[in-house]
């Protein structure tokens, strides 16, 4: 059994000798072959370049049914021949992936093809009972062609789906949609969660999590800077307090120790974390509830954050400068009472400052 003989010419696509095994073709084959012949009618010739100089890898025929069946019947002489006998199938076995592989050039062509293929996988099975012979099927265990994985089962959600194409899953190393992360596992706390999303952390270069400035404060060891913000006072470096939600050094803003910034559009130098005030320059037209516009004017260091109050309106906030003339606004202030400025540089440059009236 196995051996090789010339078999039936398919003269309708020219030059093809189609190499069949050594088997009983029932008439199913046999019917495959005319209908394969019919085919070669209506298809066009085919090309008469078939070349016989082939590798010990020829590829795929381009037919799911014929390379599963060329690859059990290669398999299978190997395991039952011997050496120098498997080697003349292996020379008969490649000129047929070639003839097949040349031949499908057409929808219908490689449909009689894989009929024809089918055919011969169920003759063989019936002939040689010591090999293994079956159609292809996805869930038999077997990764074969036209399957991405074959886990031999026919279940999806367990990274190989029904239909054997590879599916996303959480922890298998590859990101897939929609997943954020995939480090190879699903454990928590890596800097990828079990689900595959990013875990914030204390050196991503984001603010996230309980951070209260990027990569500082909050949960993070790192304690943030002068400037940076804070909700607590133990969120910044020693030294520094929490003051209107900024890290603040050079002790609290007292009003009577303020430098007062003057009439409005007076151009101020002063230090970066200075403490400033409005107060006794304000003109009679200020009244008690006008927008105040903070300008900064040329040469200035930055970022430049600040924190401002004014008691008498029970307002406050924070901002931050980050160009030269550039206007932050705080409202509502009033004549009425000093409006405090702390500037939470480092204090090593200086900044001119104007204040104006809206």
């Amino acid at each position: 059994m196995g051996w090789w003989k010339r078999g039936q010419v398919l003269g309708a696509c020219g030059r093809v000798a189609t190499f069949l095994p050594n088997l009983s073709v029932k008439s199913a084959v046999g019917g495959a072959l005319l209908a394969l012949a019919t085919a070669c009618q209506s298809g066009g010739e085919q090309s008469s370049n078939m070349t016989s100089s082939l590798t010990s890898n020829d590829g795929s025929t381009g037919v799911t049914e014929c390379d599963t069946f060329l690859d059990q019947y290669e398999q299978c002489m190997q395991s039952t021949l011997p050496a120098s006998q498997f080697t003349q199938q292996q020379a008969g076995i490649k000129r047929q992936r070639l003839a097949w592989k040349t031949l499908a050039d057409s929808v219908v062509k490689r449909q009689a093809l894989a009929s024809v293929c089918l055919g011969a996988l169920r003759t063989a099975r019936e002939e040689f009972g010591s090999c293994t012979f079956g159609v292809p099927r996805c869930g038999n265990g077997r990764v074969e062609a036209g399957e991405a994985c074959d886990d031999g089962n026919t279940a999806d959600g367990d990274g190989c789906s029904a239909s054997c194409s590879i599916e996303p899953r959480c922890g298998n190393g590859r990101v897939e949609p929609p997943e954020q992360c995939d480090d190879g596992n699903t454990t928590s706390g890596d800097g990828c969660s079990a689900s595959c999303v990013n875990e914030p952390r204390c050196t991503d270069g984001v603010q996230n999590g309980s951070e209260t400035d990027v990569d500082c404060g909050g949960s993070c060891s790192a304690k943030c800077a002068s400037g940076k913000h804070c909700g607590v006072t133990t969120d910044c470096q020693s030294g520094a307090t929490c003051s209107g939600g900024v890290c603040t050094t050079g002790g609290a803003c007292a009003e009577a120790s303020a430098l007062d910034l003057g009439a409005p559009a007076t151009v101020k130098l002063v230090a970066s974390n200075a403490c400033l005030r409005v107060r006794d320059g304000y003109p009679s037209w200020w009244g008690t509830a006008r927008t105040m516009q903070l300008q900064t004017q040329q040469g200035g260091a930055y970022p430049l954050p600040f924190v401002w109050s004014s008691s008498c309106k029970a307002a406050s906030g924070s901002d931050s400068f980050t160009a030269d003339f550039q206007s932050k606004l705080l409202s509502p202030t009033s004549s009425g009472c000093a409006t405090l400025i702390k500037l939470n540089g480092s204090g090593a440059s200086n900044v001119r400052l104007a204040y104006y009236g809206q």
